[in-house]
């Protein structure tokens, strides 16, 4: 299928990138400054606040997000297609972690913010979490709109067939 010219090229806002950058300045926030949101309710601190509990909801988070960010990536490489949401895809990868879900490196990136609010019981994982959530539900569906009208029907049974997320 051949695309006109002007819509050869998959164009996202350019700010996306500056708001991954949030996720170190959510870690020193929670390490230096007072816990003014912690992330578990006072009522749950009991059963979830001790590190052992955090941990143990934290640990399948951040390890899923790694294996869905490598899985994906690997994939991409196999493929040689880029993995920057900035680039125009060169394949459809459909393999792997893109198996699971059509966006393992967004999935990643919010299981990473999560696990790590559970891990330093911090919300501001979460509060910087929700405006990258939304930066990427918009960057997502420009991309599926573009995916659609590069590949075409492969696209839409891939589409039909693998969830958005996990579920």
């Amino acid at each position: 299928m051949t695309l006109p010219p002007k819509e050869d090229k998959l164009v996202l806002p350019f700010w996306p990138k500056r708001l991954f950058a949030l996720w170190p300045v959510s870690a020193a926030a929670a390490l230096f400054l007072p816990p003014l949101f912690p992330m578990v309710p006072k009522a749950l601190t009991t059963a979830l606040g001790t590190w052992p509990a955090r941990t143990l909801l934290a640990a399948p988070l951040i390890g899923g997000a790694l294996w869905l960010n490598m899985s994906a990536k690997a994939e991409f490489r196999k493929a040689h297609t880029p993995t920057s949401p900035f680039k125009t895809p060169t394949a459809m990868v459909t393999t792997g972690a893109l198996s699971v879900t059509r966006n393992p490196l967004y999935v990643a990136v919010g299981a990473l913010f999560v696990g790590s609010g559970f891990l330093f019981d911090s919300g501001y994982f979460l509060l910087t979490w929700l405006p990258c959530y939304w930066v990427i539900r918009v960057c997502m569906l420009r991309e599926e709109a573009f995916l659609e009208r590069k590949f075409g029907e492969e696209y839409g049974k891939y589409k039909a067939a693998v969830p958005r997320w996990l579920f």
